[in-house]
């Protein structure tokens, strides 16, 4: 088995690609596509990533992903008394159908702290058992878990595009309104109608017919 290209010229033969060397990776390409490559730039610092993409990428935010806004939240908490680290969850739901080019979540102090807050990214996983699936199906739930102390303030920001398709259901309705639309026909103001005559006329003349008038010579 493997890939067949052509040759250089009509006589030279095909040349084949053993697949049996390139099955792990295009297997772990293939299985690549729509995970979510997540980069930590500090304790209270993460970004994360999701398209359609075989290709991931890592560290902070480009402008180019930045350009579409899909989401964006602040919130502030604050909690007393402060002798201890408190902790909140935040969650966040992943889609299928959006791809996340560029998804930052950022902790910081509301009012000014000695110890710097933290936060880690979990799966969120369901059943009696919490089994979590893996990272390429069509719906990733996570949670943000944060530990601070006096108040915090969380910001989250997602960016990317949402993907066009086409429905098929108004696609189909689109089709019909345009199929039941009648031509337009436009009546001529010219009377054409001794053109008919004329032709009838013609057509019902008989043809005339030639008998031979040869003579044989002695």
């Amino acid at each position: 088995l493997g890939f067949g290209v052509y040759g250089p010229g009509c006589s030279e033969p095909a040349r084949f690609i053993d697949y049996g060397m390139y099955h792990s990776w295009v297997k772990t390409s293939i299985a690549r596509i729509g995970r979510a490559a997540i980069t930590r730039l500090g304790p209270s610092h993460l970004v994360m990533r999701r398209t359609a993409s075989t290709i991931q990428r890592f560290g902070p935010c480009d402008v180019e992903e930045m350009t579409t806004e899909i989401y964006t939240d602040m919130t502030n908490v604050t909690v007393m008394p402060c002798f201890d680290f408190k902790n909140i969850k935040y969650n966040v739901t992943l889609y299928a159908h959006v791809e996340y080019s560029c998804v930052t979540f950022d902790v910081d102090y509301l009012v000014g702290g000695s110890n710097t807050p933290f936060l880690y990214l979990r799966r969120w996983c369901f059943g009696e058992n919490r089994m979590c699936h893996e990272l390429d199906v069509l719906q990733i739930d996570f949670y943000v878990e944060v530990y601070f102390a006096v108040s915090a303030i969380v910001r989250v920001a997602a960016y990317g595009r949402q993907p066009k398709f086409i429905d098929p259901k108004k696609a189909m309705e689109r089709t019909n309104v345009w199929s039941r639309k009648r031509p337009v026909v436009t009546k001529s103001t010219k009377d054409l109608s001794f053109l008919g005559v004329n032709l009838n006329w013609y057509f019902k003349t008989p043809w005339p017919s030639y008998e031979s008038t040869t003579t044989e010579r002695d």
